[in-house]
């Protein structure tokens, strides 16, 4: 069987020419409690474990195709995950989750601390037609820090969530390399991440998931600090660098859920509470303090 399944995969690859593969199911191999080869005596059994069998069909199916496709994407998902896994997979799945943002944030977010450089993918996000454009917004924020994945039918989607999806994906390749590359800082796991950050080469972005929280700038030195609104409160509280009695201001553009600029303000240094549409978000540029010092 085992040499049946790795043939079998190599064929695909090289009759197919496929980018990649997911192998999926490799947490439901079981056992019987009575093992039936133990009544032969495992004749004709190269492996009497199954988790050393389950890694030599592994080792074989990484093998046999990339021999054929060097560059082949492999993808598992939750549960079989982890820095072991590593060895045989190149992009990491979170398990289904249909329409639940917040098992989608969390699955991603364990994963994306698991899985080194390796690709993290979303579960594929969903939401109602019925849904504001708001609402749907946040199941796309709530993988953010993932490779999206999108499941919905374009063709049938009401206008305002058109134009949202578009300005979340623009989004999401704009700052790509500090979404998935930049040093994560998620907050209170045990609160099912509630704030989570990423800090990239001049930008920061970070992302409210739970209101009334307060979220701190996570790195002063940038030029740039986003802060996305990804909860049913209109009002974030933020602390800045500085201490508001120093003067400093901080240039401030307000954008709501599509990317539409609905507003323009200064905050100063310290904290402060500032209006932000559900599902939008702030952009404080960090460089241009006015009329103040920065500490």
């Amino acid at each position: 069987m085992r040499s049946y399944l790795i043939e079998t995969l190599c064929r695909i690859v090289r009759e197919t020419a496929v980018d990649g593969l997911k192998l999926d199911f490799l947490d439901s191999f079981q056992l019987p409690d009575c093992d039936p080869a133990a009544a032969t005596n495992y004749a004709g059994c190269d492996y009497r474990n199954l988790p050393e069998a389950t890694e030599a069909l592994l080792e074989g199916i990484l093998s046999g195709v990339r021999a054929i496709r060097p560059e082949i994407l492999l993808e598992f998902r939750q549960c079989y995950t982890g820095p072991a896994m590593r060895r045989f997979g190149n992009i990491f799945r979170a398990s289904d989750c249909a329409f639940d943002l917040l098992e989608n944030r969390v699955r991603t977010i364990d994963l994306r601390l698991l899985a080194g450089t390796s690709a993290v993918h979303s579960d594929m996000a969903a939401w109602f037609h019925a849904d504001s454009a708001q609402v749907a917004a946040l199941q796309i924020q709530s993988v953010l820090f993932s490779a999206l994945q999108i499941s919905m039918r374009l063709a049938t989607l009401p206008e305002s969530h058109k134009r949202m999806l578009t300005f979340w994906l623009s989004f999401a390749e704009k700052h790509r390399e500090t979404l998935l590359f930049g040093e994560l800082i998620p907050e209170h796991p045990e609160l099912s991440y509630p704030v989570v950050s990423a800090v990239g080469a001049s930008e920061s972005v970070s992302v409210l998931y739970e209101e009334d929280r307060a979220m701190r700038c996570p790195d002063a030195r940038q030029d740039r600090w986003i802060a996305v609104n990804s909860t049913h409160s209109g009002v974030m509280h933020l602390e800045l660098p500085g201490k508001s009695e120093k003067g400093a201001q901080f240039p401030c553009r307000i954008f709501d859920e599509s990317g539409v600029a609905v507003g323009a303000t200064t905050l100063g240094g310290g904290w402060s509470s500032v209006e932000v549409p559900v599902a939008g978000f702030i952009e404080i540029d960090l460089q241009q303090q006015q009329g103040g010092i920065q500490e």
